[in-house]
């Protein structure tokens, strides 16, 4: 693809696209609102596996405290376990992590017990490993 994204996708009409084309958006995208639009997709996308891509693609890159607070919003929300797990490691890994936000959602009562698990598998190479 080209060094923005896929052609026919940009921040502003990604929702609009189907999911296999905003999915291919979230792997290729390199373009300045590339965040932004990630933190959106997050939020509000619905298809689960949209939502795990860019919670996999935010967890990569440096992340603001702005960033990492929106991600945690969109956890306290998002009832798909995989997408947790991605947003839970996006968490820990963005470029400072936020181990907090993390653990405060995994110690709330109704979250499922191979979340909690896969989550201390994910995390427990973080810096600062989280006990459940």
């Amino acid at each position: 693809g080209n060094p923005a994204g896929p052609a026919t996708a940009s921040p502003g009409n990604i929702a609009s696209l189907p999911a296999t084309e905003r999915l291919q958006w979230v792997l290729e995208s390199r373009g300045a609102d590339r965040v932004s639009t990630l933190l959106d997709l997050l939020d509000a996308d619905p298809m689960a596996n949209v939502r795990a891509a860019a919670a996999e693609a935010l967890a990569a890159g440096p992340l603001n405290q702005d960033a990492r607070d929106r991600i945690g919003n969109a956890l306290r929300r998002e009832t798909h376990p995989h997408v947790q797990i991605a947003m839970l490691d996006a968490l820990a890994h963005g470029n400072g992590g936020n181990g907090a936000l993390a653990l405060d959602f995994l110690q709330r009562p109704g979250v499922r017990s191979e979340v909690k698990s896969l989550a201390q598998h994910t995390l427990g190479n973080w810096e600062h490993p989280l006990r459940l």
